[in-house]
């Protein structure tokens, strides 16, 4: 995008092996990780089908040259198996605490929601912004969260579904690795689906 860098950039297209490749020069790659004994997302084809339990592992990436600022985009597509899933992590940098920064951002499929949460840096709180928007499932929906002259917005295929005023909000850097497709312990849950072309910018 004009004006912005890229910090990362996950095409998750490599059809088999456990190694997901940055295509920048940071060449931050990820590994699938599992929670337990074992991982569980397998590759169909290209693309990478997380299971969405909460024993499932995701994509980890460490280092993955931390997001943070007060102007950033996050880009990924997600295909659902299953829409109407309680809860799934799609994409995260955070636990729970806000001093360790970070986002995640997750799908309420009871309510059909775009959940995201933000680690404000300058209050040292999270801030968070819910998105009524259905996606169905079996189709790539892709979705953009972007900050940028104190205004979050998210679109999906190019649609924006959802908008926010985040007057002196600055993104706190991210003390965990990014994991694509779940969350950091059960039993929290993470997405039944995929997810491809991730990419952060800054």
């Amino acid at each position: 995008p004009l004006g912005f860098t890229a910090r990362g950039r996950w095409p998750v297209d490599e059809g088999d092996g456990i190694v997901v490749h940055d295509d920048t020069e940071g060449e931050h790659h990820g590994v699938v990780e599992a929670q337990a004994s074992r991982a569980t997302a397998k590759w169909r084809g290209n693309r990478l089908q997380f299971g969405g339990r909460p024993e499932d592992g995701g994509v980890m990436v460490h280092n993955a040259g931390p997001l943070y600022g007060d102007d950033f985009i996050i880009d990924f597509d997600v295909m659902l198996d299953d829409p109407h899933k309680d809860w799934g992590s799609l994409l995260v940098s955070k636990t729970g605490s806000s001093v360790k920064g970070g986002f995640t951002i997750d799908y309420a499929g009871g309510r059909s929601e775009l959940v995201i949460k933000l680690a404000d840096g300058a209050r040292k709180v999270d801030v968070e912004a819910k998105t009524p928007f259905k996606l169905p499932a079996d189709l790539w929906h892709p979705v953009r969260v972007r900050f940028a002259h104190e205004e979050l917005s998210v679109t999906v295929a190019g649609v924006q579904v959802g908008q926010f005023e985040l007057p002196g909000f600055v993104l706190a850097r991210a003390a965990d690795p990014m994991l694509i497709g779940a969350y950091y312990y059960p039993p929290s849950k993470g997405v039944k689906g995929s997810l491809r072309n991730v990419a952060l910018y800054m």
